[in-house]
């Protein structure tokens, strides 16, 4: 079980470096330390916020044909972002542009990764 949850946190981290990666529009602050700390919050909203928005959201799951989830997949990064930077302070922060165009390239990517991650860890 503890393991399960040390290789959630660190691939909730990796799925982080690899967006940052992947998106110009997306830039981390605070090195590894803010990988940890996404991971580990990450992973908490993953696993407490993101089910009970899951349930509330399937008809209209059902009516964009699962799309929304890409909005709740940027809800749950936008709160974890919004959470660490709240709790750490401006030296652990994830830069993502505020505008539409990113939101959802950075839901789409964080999205698929973090379904590759549920494969892998299974």
């Amino acid at each position: 079980m503890l393991t399960k949850i040390l290789l959630s946190i660190g691939f909730n981290g990796i799925v982080l470096f690899l967006a940052q990666y992947l998106l110009q529009d997306l830039s981390v602050t605070g090195g590894l330390k803010t990988y940890i700390y996404f991971g580990l919050a990450f992973g908490i909203a993953n696993g407490l916020i993101k089910p009970i928005l899951k349930l509330l959201t399937i008809p209209v799951k059902w009516a964009t044909l699962g799309l929304s989830l890409v909005a709740i997949n940027i809800l749950m990064f936008i709160a974890v972002d919004l959470t660490l930077e709240e709790i750490f302070g401006s030296n652990y922060n994830i830069v993502l542009q505020k505008n539409l165009a990113t939101y959802l390239k950075t839901g789409i990517v964080v999205g698929v990764l973090n379904w590759i991650k549920n494969i892998i860890i299974k």
